[in-house]
């Protein structure tokens, strides 16, 4: 399945906020089976697993930030919680390009995997698992030396599978 983000809106209401996406979604019914197999691979469903989890994790930290906004008090306070939503709208964001190149991965469409990770690490530079996966994804697409590059990048991160992966 491949997700594409057509429109995105926040706008404040209140002491809140209201988000509005508007999203295309295509499924492809040729490669169900394919991807029947590899979703059994125990390291797929881990990952899948731990994208699932950061999902929740950020909406969970959204929904408290939407909080503290509601009580805050005086102009100050209510502009660094709005920066700290930004903050982790951007990060949600990071997540969403991350499981878009996971997805691309698995269709081993390797250019289009390097791409969505490239925008997840332009996100949140931070990103260790995104430095893991566009190093494996360029390490599949022949280019050695910026695989080994993302991998040490991840690596130093301290992320264990970028370095399992030099």
């Amino acid at each position: 399945m491949e997700v594409e983000i057509l429109d995105k809106k926040r706008t404040v209401v209140g002491d809140g906020f209201h988000f509005w996406i508007k999203i295309k979604a295509k499924v492809n019914t040729d490669k169900i089976e394919e991807m029947a197999k590899r979703v059994k691979e125990k390291s797929v469903v881990e990952d899948y697993k731990k994208i699932q989890a950061d999902y929740d994790k950020s909406q969970r930290e959204i929904e408290e930030l939407k909080k503290q906004l509601a009580g805050a008090k005086g102009e100050k306070e209510k502009k660094q919680v709005e920066a700290k939503i930004t903050d982790d709208e951007r990060l949600f964001e990071a997540r969403q390009w991350f499981d878009k190149g996971y997805q691309y991965s698995l269709n081993k469409e390797h250019d289009s995997a390097i791409e969505a990770y490239t925008k997840a690490i332009a996100l949140d530079p931070n990103y260790a698992d995104a430095y893991t996966n566009r190093g494996i994804a360029y390490a599949l697409s022949g280019n050695m030396g910026r695989a080994i590059s993302d991998l040490q990048r991840a690596c130093d991160m301290g992320e264990e599978n970028g370095c399992k992966n030099l």
